[in-house]
């Protein structure tokens, strides 16, 4: 008998010997489910879209839940926790939510960046402080003050950018993304997106001046006129505008914002190097995406400040004139 041969007979003994093995009543493979329960243990796919909502909260609460706190901690540790040192955190905290924005995080989340925003709105909220309480606190106790709420400042952003970029690397919180343009850029920043979850975008197809696009990194959706109804389609809250042949760059941006899409243009002169830096400007992975801001009138909270205005200002002029008609 050869070694094939031998390998073969040895093999259908023993498959005959587990086949017999199977049927035997004491081996127990034919007993009652019930003696055998199955556990389906944790459904994770019926708990993603909470997480799903959790994170979004958690990524807009971070920030300012972070300020606060810094703020609190800092007045407290430098027996400041007075009504001028409320006053004097209340005002900075106030600036940094309201004007700032700091409930929706940039897609580039450093803290590094929004040092210079914190040393001004502190000295907007020392300047508040002042003109409300006239606390008479020495100048090297408004320093060290200072110091102290800048140091926590910083720290607190450190732990929320970090806290935010570990949501989004989970995939816990991603928009959908639609780019639009074909070119070279774009796909670049496609493969970025999709390789580094943390900027929390996730894009799912481009629209260029032709069905197809040579090189792309996406699926072609559909072509430029087509923008509306693709992100309706398709769900889409950020578009991000690129390069592409016969683009309407105008067209494109009107569409967006009338649709009240989170909008970036890809910066011109990203691809020779030359990149702009400003507060409205996010950089992934080399590429400078700069933010489109919605029509001031256009947005809710613009919608009700200005009534909030035009309500205060007939409210004083009515009391003005109001001997007049006595």
């Amino acid at each position: 008998m050869g070694a094939n041969e031998e390998a073969g007979w040895t093999n259908g003994v023993l498959n005959e010997e587990v086949s017999r093995l199977s049927l035997d009543p004491a081996f127990g493979l034919k007993g009652n489910a019930v003696a055998f329960p199955f556990d389906d243990g944790l459904d994770l796919l019926a708990l993603r879209p909470r997480l799903a909502a959790c994170g979004r909260f958690a990524v807009r609460a971070f920030t300012p839940v972070m300020d606060g706190a810094a703020l609190l901690l800092a007045a407290a540790a430098s027996a400041n926790l007075t009504e001028f040192g409320l006053a004097w955190s209340l005002a900075t905290f106030a600036g940094l939510l309201l004007v700032t924005r700091t409930y929706e995080p940039r897609l580039d989340l450093r803290a590094s960046r929004d040092t210079g925003g914190l040393i001004a709105w502190l000295a907007v909220g020392l300047l508040g402080a002042l003109v409300a309480f006239n606390a008479g606190i020495g100048g090297l106790a408004l320093l060290r003050t200072a110091a102290t709420m800048l140091a926590l400042l910083i720290g607190g952003r450190v732990i929320a950018c970090t806290a935010v970029h570990m949501i989004r690397a989970h995939h816990l919180v991603s928009e959908r993304t639609l780019i639009v343009g074909g070119g070279p850029l774009s796909s670049q920043l496609a493969i970025s997106l999709k390789d580094h979850p943390e900027f929390g975008l996730t894009p799912v197809g481009v629209l260029d001046a032709r069905r197809v696009a040579s090189g792309a990194a996406m699926p072609v959706l559909g072509l430029y006129p087509e923008l509306e109804r693709i992100t309706k389609q398709f769900a889409i809250t950020r578009v991000i505008i690129g390069f592409g042949r016969n683009l309407d760059l105008v067209a494109a941006i009107r569409t967006c914002q009338a649709l009240r899409l989170r909008t970036h243009l890809i910066a011109r002169g990203a691809d020779l190097g030359i990149a702009p830096d400003s507060k409205d400007v996010d950089h992934v992975m080399g590429l400078s995406m700069v933010r489109v801001k919605p029509p001031a009138l256009t947005r809710a909270s613009g919608l009700r400040t200005k009534r909030a205005i035009d309500c205060a200002a007939a409210f004083v002029i009515l009391a003005l004139s109001a001997p007049i008609f006595a």
